[in-house]
């Protein structure tokens, strides 16, 4: 309609993105004339708004064939690393003007809406969120689910067994909210982690908005006839988060290798201690265990106290005439320590006097001797 003023058109196709179904805001326009083409050219090439659709003021330029348009984007500048992986987040979306639309509920269509309405918000406003690549989001779970159950549907939606193709396989719960068992209630979402994209691909693809999921991987369970239609999708999740949960990771895994490695250092000791014993119990008899430190201290000392109370029992009993002599006063009562009273009811047994007095009375008997 706007580009008629320029000549006949012969087709006009717009490009639409296969898996959404929805216009990419570009399109193919062929004219009957060359002169057409190169009249509509040459005015965009002179004014910007010589072309206004709704608004907007298009770009115009000359179509090439595939062969040149396979070349001109190799000779182009590489197009940025997606770090975000937003390549993903069309993976399980359905238009709901699209024909498989026509088969779901009106409320499975809103519950898809709404949570698609969610994902966009996420992306849009906070640049740390990121699509996983293996970790898939799934909604709209029976209230019965289980863990188990949850990880058995993906495990032969993948076609690989559990153990080697999931991580984890969770079902999330409020645990304010108790079921009539006792434990916390399903709040209908869940998460389902892989080792590979390609796995989680294949379930995704084999899960999602399929009306006979259950009766296919469920046969023999009471959930085969349920007729919900899971809603599953590539989980988005925040940086952030997963850089602390990594560090968590890291650090638990160091602080397990330390115990290990203590744990393993005790146990060589304590072979060690063991070997000893059959050694020497071996040689005959059983090798006498050593004392602690702080006794063989104290023994020391004892030793050097009783070696030093040899020395005085040799001492000469009498001293050369040369020297002057000192007349010593013998102690007087109250300095001496007064001896235990014998109980007047039970005798005691006396106690030996200790090593200082002994050397005190020997020394004053020698005393009085030589006076």
């Amino acid at each position: 309609k706007h580009l008629k003023s320029y000549g006949r058109i012969d087709q006009c196709v717009l490009v639409v993105d296969p898996q959404t179904g929805r216009p990419r805001g570009s399109a193919f326009v062929r004219f009957a004339e060359q002169t057409s083409a190169d009249a509509l050219v040459e005015a965009v090439s002179k004014s910007d708004d010589a072309l206004v659709v709704d608004g907007r003021s298009l770009l115009v330029s000359r179509a090439v064939t595939r062969t040149d348009a396979t070349k001109l984007s190799t000779s182009s500048k590489p197009a940025k690393e997606d770090k975000r992986n937003l390549w993903l987040a069309k993976e399980g979306y359905i238009d709901p003007e699209s024909e498989v639309a026509k088969a779901m509920s009106a409320e499975d269509l809103e519950k898809r809406s709404r949570n698609e309405k969610q994902k966009r918000d996420k992306l849009a406003n906070n640049p740390n969120t990121v699509i996983s690549t293996t970790r898939l989001c799934v909604r709209n779970l029976p209230k019965a689910l289980t863990d188990t159950v949850l990880r058995k549907i993906f495990s032969k939606a993948c076609g690989q067994p559990a153990a080697k193709a999931l991580t984890q396989a969770k079902v999330v719960r409020d645990e304010n909210r108790v079921t009539v068992k006792g434990g916390a209630r399903s709040r209908g979402y869940g998460f389902v982690e892989f080792r590979e994209h390609e796995l989680a691909l294949r379930a995704l693809r084999a899960v999602n908005n399929n009306p006979n999921v259950f009766k296919e991987f469920l046969a023999d369970s009471q959930l085969a006839w349920e007729p919900r239609r899971l809603i599953v999708e590539f989980a988005v999740e925040d940086k952030r988060k997963l850089l602390l949960l990594e560090k968590s990771k890291s650090r638990g895994k160091e602080v397990a290798a330390v115990r290990a490695k203590r744990k393993g250092e005790e146990g060589e000791e304590q072979g060690e201690e063991e070997r000893g014993d059959k050694v020497g119990s071996a040689a005959g008899g059983r090798q006498p265990r050593k004392r602690p430190k702080v006794k063989q201290v104290a023994s020391a000392r004892k030793e050097k106290t009783d070696s030093v109370g040899e020395r005085e029992a040799v001492k000469p009993k009498s001293r050369p005439q040369s020297r002057p002599q000192t007349k010593l006063q013998p102690p007087t009562a109250v300095e001496r320590e007064p001896e235990p009273q014998p109980h007047p009811k039970r005798k005691r047994k006396k106690p030996e006097p200790d090593l200082f007095e002994k050397l005190v009375s020997d020394y004053q008997r020698r005393l009085g001797s030589v006076a």
